[in-house]
């Protein structure tokens, strides 16, 4: 092990693990696996990571839209977004097609758009 780096995994001394399943050891692990708890688990997660990058980006297009009607169409579309992910079944070409107009409608505010970029990946990875 090199200096000043730090074990991530497991260390076991005697006795046995039994996994059921799947097991993920780790900074930021993510376990797919058919159990429904472990998907909610990593739903829930997955989500509030989502709700933060969307707060986040309501925040910039506050601080960085000048026009009133540009500024109410990017929040309407963001508020949008959170409510069709937070849907038991989330529409993903619905998401889609906001994403994207949402990603049109920003690029020109760099800051904007950087986190429209951002949040694009994350739905992307959410949703599969």
């Amino acid at each position: 092990m090199a200096k000043n780096s730090h074990n991530e995994g497991i260390i076991q001394s005697g006795g046995s693990i039994n996994v059921g399943g799947s097991l993920g050891v780790g900074r930021g692990v993510v376990v797919h696996s058919e159990s429904s708890e472990l998907r909610i688990v990593s739903r829930e997660k997955a989500l509030l990571e989502i709700d933060a990058h969307l707060q986040a980006l309501l925040q910039a297009i506050a601080q960085n839209v000048q026009s009133s009607s540009d500024r109410e169409n990017l929040q309407r579309q963001t508020h949008t977004i959170a409510e069709e992910l937070h849907q038991e079944k989330p529409d993903k070409s619905r998401l889609q097609s906001i994403l994207e107009s949402l990603a049109t409608c920003a690029k020109s505010i760099s800051p904007v758009f950087g986190l429209v970029e951002a949040l694009q990946g994350l739905v992307k990875a959410f949703l599969h």
